[in-house]
């Protein structure tokens, strides 16, 4: 599988690979297939744009990070980006008040 380059935006929930934008999620977040991000809240800062955006492309990025505990969050943690692992196609994908779930069907490319 070939590899390509993902950039990002310090404060920017999306990367850009290839000339497009993806929004992008965290590794921690997935538990085999299926993403849980019990961090999102509806309606509130880029949470309504990352819904938004996962939706319109029907793929993310995966990125891989550091967890920073923080009491400032929903989830109690932040994330520290340490890099891009590559870009997912998703499906079953719902906001709820318990977060932003989807599942990953197939990994598209590998990144860079």
């Amino acid at each position: 599988m070939s590899k390509h380059k993902a950039i990002g935006e310090r404060g920017s929930w999306c990367a850009t690979v290839d000339g497009e934008r993806f929004a992008f999620v965290h590794k921690h977040w997935i538990k085999v297939t299926d993403h849980l991000d019990t961090g999102y809240i509806e309606g509130e800062g880029q949470h309504p744009a990352l819904l938004s955006a996962i939706i319109d492309k029907g793929r993310v990025v995966v990125t891989n990070d550091e967890l920073i505990p923080t009491s400032d969050k929903k989830s109690g943690m932040m994330f520290k980006r340490l890099g891009y692992i590559a870009i997912f196609g998703v499906d079953a994908i719902n906001a709820h008040e318990n977060g932003l779930g989807f599942g990953l069907t197939r990994r598209v490319c590998d990144l860079i």
